[in-house]
């Protein structure tokens, strides 16, 4: 998504289109209650796909382990929760956690030698 998921279900949510549409159904603009209740419900299903469709690309083991060697940390940036979710969908464990909402906004550069 490129920015944290609630500020982009925030930014969603304003959309002309989508805003009309909630309220259409909803009687009412989105509330900020309405955001967090979308979130709750998107974060443990994007987990879930996360988890069914994260490999790691052949030969990623190899070089971090290289560089651990050469003194270097490897470091897990997921764009998840760290509240949710405890490490690697694919079962890797990292040196250290950066995640999106760590930070102001997006993602940190993937790779820092």
């Amino acid at each position: 998504m490129g920015v944290a998921k609630r500020a982009h279900i925030t930014a969603l949510m304003a959309l002309p289109r989508v805003a009309a549409t909630w309220a259409q159904r909803h009687g009412r603009a989105p509330s900020e209650a309405d955001i967090d209740a979308v979130y709750a419900a998107f974060v443990p299903k994007n987990i879930a796909v996360a988890a069914r469709h994260a490999t790691l690309i052949p030969g990623v083991a190899e070089v971090v382990a290289e560089l651990r060697l050469r003194g270097r940390q490897d470091r897990l940036d997921d764009g998840l929760y760290e509240r949710d979710h405890g490490g690697d969908p694919a079962g890797r464990r990292a040196d250290m956690r950066i995640v999106n909402n760590a930070g102001q906004r997006g993602r940190p550069p993937t790779i820092h030698l």
